[in-house]
């Protein structure tokens, strides 16, 4: 063997292999920190972050630790990761925030936590989802109270790419005591999305007749129509909202109403609700 040939392979190779080495390693621990917060485990989160790891590593979904711990409410391992100066306004494929993830799933805690922090409050995802919003459409009830008591400014009437608003979301949902909350603070109960549907149009079309019956007495109107001209009636009797139906009949909406198609008279029939 020719001297000195031994050493052929480069030095830097193995110094390159070294470094390919330990990033395997810091990814490994970073995937650790996500399934243990996912699982909540404050012990493994604990003894993870003791090692190299990057605390703002996403997954496929563009989510990072403080996302799932915000989504789960945990405030110990959010206080962890925002300890070491996590991103809490990192946002995942969908443009939710961690803040958003909190208010989604009903953490006020959580909520709270991440604006002590200063956590955009104005904050909204892809689909121009507020903070108000991702809590009315999910019934969370104790985020909606918590926002609207305790900060400065809420939108009630802000709208998403769709156009519709808090309301409209709580509506669809049949959420009745935010629905109060909101009309009561002052959210209109006659604006329409896209399509032309107010709160009431949803609530009928739902069959959610209780919140139907509060819009009725709160300033809603019985006769708008969407932009095919359906009324909140014809909604209810296309699917089949009986009870609804028979509601807003008492309420003094009128059976020769047409929506382009056919008469309300016509489908009220369909329905075996119709009298003479």
């Amino acid at each position: 063997m020719r001297g000195g040939e031994e050493n052929l392979e480069p030095p830097s190779t193995c110094q390159s292999f070294n470094r390919r080495a330990s990033r395997i390693s810091d990814i490994q621990n970073e995937l650790v920190l996500h399934e243990a917060v996912i699982k909540n485990d404050v012990d493994a989160v604990r003894a993870i972050m003791k090692e190299p790891v990057d605390v703002n590593f996403r997954n496929n979904f563009g989510r990072a630790p403080i996302h799932w711990a915000s989504s789960r409410g945990n405030i110990q391992i959010m206080e962890m990761l925002i300890g070491v100066k996590c991103n809490i306004e990192a946002k995942d494929k969908y443009g939710m925030r961690p803040i958003l993830m909190a208010a989604w799933q009903g953490h006020s805690q959580a909520v709270q936590l991440l604006i002590n922090h200063g956590a955009d409050v104005t904050a909204t995802n892809k689909k121009q989802y507020t903070l108000l919003m991702c809590a009315a459409k999910n019934n969370r009830l104790e985020v909606v109270n918590f926002l609207l008591d305790n900060l400065d400014s809420v939108d009630l009437n802000a709208v998403d790419v769709d156009q519709k608003t808090a309301l409209h979301h709580a509506s669809i949902g049949g959420h009745l005591e935010i629905v109060e909350r909101l009309v009561h603070l002052g959210a209109t109960p006659t604006t329409v999305d896209k399509q032309g549907w107010s709160p009431l149009h949803c609530a009928c079309a739902k069959g959610h007749i209780d919140v139907v019956y509060f819009l009725l007495h709160h300033g809603a109107e019985i006769l708008v129509k969407d932009e095919a001209g359906n009324t909140p009636l014809h909604l209810a009797v296309e699917n089949r909202q009986t009870h609804t139906v028979k509601l807003l009949l008492e309420h003094g909406c009128p059976t020769d109403l047409q929506n382009g198609v056919c008469n309300i008279v016509y489908l009220i029939r369909l329905l075996n609700l119709f009298t003479n």
